[in-house]
């Protein structure tokens, strides 16, 4: 698995991305609702690399995640991508740079949470998907331009009605 990731230095941020990260995840693997094993392994190499101000690359994780099927790699991708979203928005608010990869950060994260739910059909991971959806809509108010404030009331749209499908499906009209 190191052979083919690539890392990003990110400096001192990356030992705090990857204590959320694998809370995230350990909290979503605890019931093995799915296999995780994979994606421990790679927490254990994240946290020594993240003592080097490393983090995986969240499109090599995504790439990996896609050519084994393994529904908890597609979990830790997703959260990646969300940290970087969340670096790359506390980076626009301060100097209002890196918008749009903002937007696809956040984007990627969602979409693949979207995934990983219709997979195990978990209400934490509704959670996470529901708050990554707050969030990218504050950044779409507060620094997006009209079109990426549009995008974001799509995304929101396609990502509720999935949801309500789902709750449907299960019994379950929460939302």
């Amino acid at each position: 698995m190191k052979n083919k990731l690539k890392w990003v230095q990110i400096g001192g941020l990356a030992q705090k991305f990857c204590l959320a990260i694998k809370d995230a995840v350990k909290s979503m693997c605890k019931e093995n609702l799915l296999n995780c094993k994979s994606a421990e392994e790679l927490i254990d190499l994240m946290e020594k690399e993240a003592k080097l101000g490393n983090i995986p690359d969240p499109e090599i994780v995504e790439k990996m995640a896609e050519d084994k099927k393994d529904v908890g790699l597609f979990l830790l991708a997703s959260l990646i991508h969300r940290e970087f979203a969340r670096y790359l928005a506390a980076k626009s608010f301060e100097k209002r740079v890196f918008i749009d990869e903002t937007f696809g950060a956040y984007v990627k994260a969602i979409g693949l949470l979207l995934g990983v739910f219709f997979s195990i059909k978990d209400e934490r991971i509704r959670d996470e998907l529901v708050r990554s959806l707050a969030e990218i809509e504050y950044v779409a108010n507060k620094l997006g331009s009209e079109k990426d404030r549009e995008y974001t009331k799509i995304l929101r749209m396609i990502v509720l009605l999935s949801l309500k499908v789902l709750d449907t499906e299960l019994g379950d009209n929460e939302l």
